[in-house]
């Protein structure tokens, strides 16, 4: 199974800011990236995640990961992260 079908399987934060603030943290364990998102904003993520050498796993489209999450729209990004 891939990262993202075991994403519910795991703590996860959904959505830019706190994808950021996960990776900021180092909390994140895997950060996904859809690509059908903005320049701007997959290269927002895509910065921090260098900054922090943190790999990026990427999805074909905001929905597939939005579906993935288990929420009803698209999802720029998401991360799993550490359990506490």
């Amino acid at each position: 199974a891939s990262e993202l079908e075991k994403i519910r399987e795991n703590p996860f934060v959904v959505g830019t800011k706190q994808t950021i603030k996960a990776v900021e943290n180092g909390i994140a364990v895997t950060v996904f990236l859809a690509e059908d998102a903005s320049d701007y904003m997959r290269n927002q993520v895509s910065e921090v995640c260098g900054k922090y050498g943190m790999a990026v796993e990427h999805v074909s489209t905001m929905e597939q990961l939005g579906n993935s999450c288990g929420i009803s729209r698209g999802a720029v990004t998401a991360a799993i992260i550490k359990k506490p």
